[in-house]
């Protein structure tokens, strides 16, 4: 199964043993005014599926449904749905990550410290990221 989606969060790796599994929240907005946040959840060698998305990135998830039974101490029986993760993928373009790369350059190169002759100081670094704790308001990004 599939599911069309933005990437919203991934909480921590937790490990049990030999087993490690993390909890990832998608948001499912196929209709706008009731979107819907999902939790998906990796195992195994799967944990680092998510690491390269940024928040409100679209993704396609690939899940199966997963569904146990459990008796708890007093003899009642629950049932407890897990969305297994299996795969994902981006559902942004190349080109499109390629332009947001160069608009981001053009937005450094323009918000970093030149000096008289017009050229990028020597000192940027230090004197782009003082800019940015400054005066981050006029950053397109």
């Amino acid at each position: 199964m599939e599911i069309k989606c933005k990437f919203k969060q991934q909480n921590d790796v937790v490990e049990r043993g030999t087993f490690k599994s993390r909890k990832v929240w998608v948001i499912d907005d196929e209709n706008a005014d009731y979107p819907q946040t999902l939790e998906v959840e990796v195992a195994q060698d799967k944990v680092n599926l998510f690491n390269n998305f940024r928040p409100g990135q679209p993704l396609t998830v690939s899940i199966n449904l997963r569904g146990r039974e459990w008796t708890n101490p007093q003899g009642e029986v629950k049932v407890f749905n897990t969305l297994q993760c299996w795969k994902v993928t981006s559902d942004i373009a190349d080109d499109e990550i390629s332009i947001d790369a160069v608009e981001i350059v053009k937005a450094i190169a323009k918000a970093s410290p030149k000096n008289k002759d017009g050229k990028i100081s020597s000192n940027f670094q230090e004197e782009f990221f003082n800019k940015l704790e400054n005066d981050n308001n006029d950053l397109p990004f």
